[in-house]
């Protein structure tokens, strides 16, 4: 079973604004599909749930007129100069790599620290809060199913459109944070019986 996988972004604002995640693959025996299997004069067969997870999003760059654009370089932390009525792009993107097609669920958190009224998101499409759960971080949680239709390596937006919206009355004294984690599991029952088991079972990433 290949080593827990931890990656951190964070999102903080008005003065400055970063996004921050982390990524982790339980390390858990219920992350095997097949577990280990022996038999006289054959080979041992062991599977992974799959290779790795992460979570990442694309560098943001200031223009000239206060906006930002984004490139192609991944990165797991943005900085940004925020203007009141100015969106910013935010893309939090978790990839799993060579998924092997076990029913699984993916999880992400998000937690929100001094996030005003007047900064707001949603998640994107094929996400579902857990109600009445929350995670390690003591943020919310939402969920999506893999299935063995969706084999291979897989990316999944966090934010609906990519985007962080800015109200014009935010306060100019504003500093926000909103972190990012990703967990992935086996599918033993539900998701909020799996995603509780998994928090009972796991240290605070």
């Amino acid at each position: 079973m290949e080593k827990t996988r931890k990656t951190r972004i964070s999102v903080l604002s008005l003065i400055l604004l970063a996004i921050a995640a982390a990524a982790l693959i339980i390390g858990l025996a219920a992350a095997k599909y097949v577990k280990e299997v022996r038999m006289t004069h054959t080979i041992k067969v062991s599977a992974d749930l799959a290779k790795s997870i992460e979570i990442f999003e694309h560098k943001a760059n200031r223009t000239e007129h206060g906006d930002y654009e984004t490139e192609k370089t991944e990165v797991t932390k943005n900085d940004y100069v925020l203007m009141p009525g100015v969106d910013v792009p935010k893309d939090p993107t978790v990839r799993i790599k060579e998924y092997t097609g076990l029913a699984a669920w993916l999880y992400v958190e998000i937690v929100e620290t001094t996030v005003p009224d007047t900064v707001t998101y949603a998640t994107a499409s094929g996400w579902t809060q857990l109600t009445g759960l929350t995670g390690p971080n003591g943020g919310k949680i939402y969920y999506r199913e893999l299935t063995n239709a969706q084999t291979g390596d897989l990316e999944f937006p966090v934010l609906a459109n990519n985007t962080v919206t800015v109200s014009e009355s935010i306060p100019r004294d504003t500093t926000l944070k909103l972190d990012f984690y990703a967990y992935i599991t086996q599918q033993k029952g539900t998701a909020a019986d799996d995603f509780a088991s998994f928090t009972a079972n796991t240290t605070n990433p």
